[in-house]
């Protein structure tokens, strides 16, 4: 399966306001199973502090698969103490810790990437 998002590889904001086709109605289930994803990681105490549509393949049945864990810290680690490479855009840089929200609001930010939201705002902007 091959679905292409943004084939101009648009920055997220050029992206948003491209009129661009969102994600298929069966993807919101693949979405949700990213979250769970993210939430197990979570429940390990880990933190992958860079959810973003580049850290994100599809498997064989067209399920999300969270890759690129260079960023992974236990929750409560000092960010700014680390060379935690985060992407650009997609992170609070004023966030210096690992925490649970950071994935959690990237996620979110993901999701209004994808699927759209009524007024199209980002956390990270």
């Amino acid at each position: 399966m091959h679905v292409k998002f943004n084939p101009e590889h648009l920055n997220k904001n050029m992206f948003r306001e491209s009129g661009r086709e969102l994600i298929p109605e069966g993807m919101n289930d693949r979405l949700e199973g990213l979250r769970a994803g993210i939430l197990h990681l979570h429940s390990l105490g880990l933190v992958h502090n860079d959810i973003n549509p580049s850290n994100i393949m599809f498997d064989e049945d067209g399920n999300f698969i969270l890759i690129d864990f260079d960023s992974c810290r236990r929750i409560g680690e000092n960010l700014h103490e680390t060379d935690a490479g985060r992407t650009w855009a997609w992170h609070d840089p004023d966030v210096k810790i690992a925490l649970p929200k950071n994935d959690l609001d990237a996620f979110e930010d993901l999701r209004i990437w994808m699927v759209g939201s009524p007024d199209e705002r980002s956390n990270f902007e």
